[in-house]
This record gives C-alpha cells, sequence and structure tokens, in this order.
C-alpha cells in the first residue's frame, strides 16, 4: 500500500507504522530488521527521491530515522551502499560520494536532494559528455 498513489493511505500506513514502533518497538524486531527494513527505508526513500508523497517527507524522514537508529552500524554498512547501488541516473563515483557524505544526524532530506541533483545534471548532459 505504500506503493499506491493514494497520499491520505499513506500518511495512514505510515502513521499505523510509526504506531506499532511507539507502543511494541516494532524496529527493533529480528524479524523486522532482517526481512522488511530494505523494503521500508527503500520505498520510503524512492519516495522522497520522486516527489510522490512532498506533503510529508517530515514524517517520512523521521520515520527513516527511527528505522535506521535501531542499528546505525547496519545501516550505513549493509542498507545504505544496496540502496546507492541500486539507484540510476547515477554513476559509481557519484554513489561513492553521496555515501561518505550522509551522515543520519545532518537530516536524510539533504541525501535525496544531492541525489536528485546528480541526476539532473546527468540528463542535462548530450551524451557521450564526462558526468560530474
Amino acid at each position: 500500500s505504500f506503493l499506491q498513489p493514494d497520499i491520505h493511505l499513506f500518511k495512514q500506513n505510515l502513521f499505523y507504522l510509526e504506531t506499532l514502533n511507539t507502543k511494541q518497538k516494532l524496529y527493533h524486531k529480528k524479524i523486522f530488521r532482517t526481512a522488511m527494513l530494505f523494503q521500508f527505508v527503500n520505498v520510503l526513500l524512492q519516495v522522497l527521491v520522486h516527489k510522490s508523497h512532498d506533503l510529508l517527507q517530515e514524517e517520512i524522514g523521521i520515520a527513516i530515522y527511527n528505522m535506521a537508529s535501531v542499528d546505525f552500524d547496519g545501516f550505513f554498512a549493509a542498507f545504505l551502499p544496496e540502496f546507492l547501488t541500486s539507484c540510476d541516473g547515477v554513476d559509481a563515483n557519484q554513489k561513492s560520494v553521496l555515501g561518505r557524505n550522509f551522515k543520519m544526524d545532518r537530516n536524510v532530506h539533504r541525501l535525496v536532494n544531492d541525489l536528485r541533483y546528480y541526476r539532473l545534471c546527468n540528463d542535462s548532459l548530450p551524451p557521450g559528455t564526462v558526468k560530474l
């Protein structure tokens, strides 16, 4: 349901996901961390990158932070490189820069904005041009 375009449904689901975490420590559960964390954070980051639910960007950023905060080391060592590897429209050097510059305490929105910027720059270059 997070892939649906309905922003009200998205907001409701995000609210319930965060409520489950607050009341039941959902994000700390091993099954969530091993089987679901990547998919949820990936979808939430993609939503931010594509601006499909821009009205909820703060709530989405908080949810991503809450999910990542359970295991920051794992997030930076495993999830972030895998997410960046799957990103289209940016080259390996740009992905490396994005990974190095991303700090959770700064804001997930900076990563998203930098990723959008690289994509915009790369898309505007004529074919065969050396990318930034």
